[in-house]
């Protein structure tokens, strides 16, 4: 429908880099819900707890969704759509951090579902509304200086878009992104889902 290329880059990889980690940060926050309650036949041993059920739930689906990266890369490098990464090593750095926002954004949503069925209604438009915002399908340099800022402080995704970008595309993009702000924002979330799935026991109810 559209021309091969879209602001000077490949369609396909830009593509590639904005739904692939898109999809991977979906796949985890989605099978968070109701994680727990699920398997919670395995916490009647008393040395199983719903960390445990996160991690082998949503950390195989991180693997997955991972590994459905690497794979699609491979392929699409195959036929021609995508090229050499300019620097490696920050291209996966960019994958390992979408991971680890994925996942300390499904553990709010594992810890909260099991305390309301409310979050079950509301986290179907919020995963839908964060799809434009999130920076799969643009980057920070199209915005206005004033709009960039303001994305850059409320959406921590975008950081790790534009590290995934200027990984894949090298000096050929201008990325902003801020690893300092990044790891505090993840780090806080993190401990904030891990202190409300450390007393998520007292909330589940099952049949």
């Amino acid at each position: 429908m559209r021309g091969s290329h879209e602001h000077g880059f490949a369609v396909i990889a830009l593509l590639w880099s904005g739904y692939l980690p898109l999809l991977l940060f979906r796949h985890i926050t989605g099978s968070a819900m109701y994680c727990i309650r699920s398997n919670g036949a395995v916490l009647y041993h008393r040395v199983v707890t719903p960390l445990d059920i996160f991690i082998g739930k949503c950390g195989l689906e991180a693997l997955g969704n991972v590994a459905a990266v690497a794979l699609s890369f491979i392929i699409f490098y195959t036929l021609g759509f995508v090229e050499t990464p300019a620097n490696y090593p920050l291209l996966l750095l960019g994958v390992l951090y979408m991971t680890w926002w994925s996942l300390a954004v499904a553990l709010i949503v594992a810890a909260l579902s099991e305390r309301s069925d409310i979050v079950e209604h509301v986290w179907m438009p919020i995963s839908y509304m964060y799809l434009p915002l999130s920076g799969c399908f643009y980057m920070a340099e199209w915005l206005p200086n004033n709009m960039r800022a303001v994305a850059l402080t409320l959406m921590p995704s975008l950081h790790i878009y534009e590290m995934i970008r200027s990984g894949l595309f090298g000096m050929r993009v201008q990325a902003f992104y801020n690893l300092g702000y990044l790891t505090s924002i993840l780090s806080i979330l993190t401990f904030i889902g891990f202190k409300f799935i450390r007393d998520v026991r007292d909330h589940l109810e099952f049949e």
